[in-house]
C-alpha cells in the first residue's frame, strides 16, 4: 500500500521512450487480467512513474483476479 491507498506494481525493462513502458506495463496487466490489451489503457500519468491504468471489462472478474496479484 501507497501514500495514495492499494496500488499495483508492475515492472518492465521497455525504456521510457515514446509511451513504450506504458504500452508494455499495460500488455502485462491485460495478461495478468485475462482482458484484451485494448482494454487496457493509461490515464493519468502517462510520463510520471505513478500511473492510474484504467481496465475496461466485467468488474467481479477483473477484482477477483487483482486479489491474487
Amino acid at each position: 500500500m501507497s501514500a495514495r491507498g492499494n496500488c499495483l506494481r508492475i515492472g518492465v525493462t521497455e525504456a521510457a521512450e515514446g509511451g513504450r513502458a506504458n504500452v508494455a506495463a499495460c500488455s502485462i496487466l491485460a495478461a495478468a487480467l485475462d482482458v484484451p490489451t485494448s482494454a487496457v489503457a493509461v490515464t493519468l500519468g502517462e510520463v510520471s512513474r505513478d500511473k492510474t491504468i484504467h481496465v475496461a471489462g466485467d468488474i467481479p472478474s477483473i477484482l477477483a483476479r487483482l486479489e491474487f496479484l
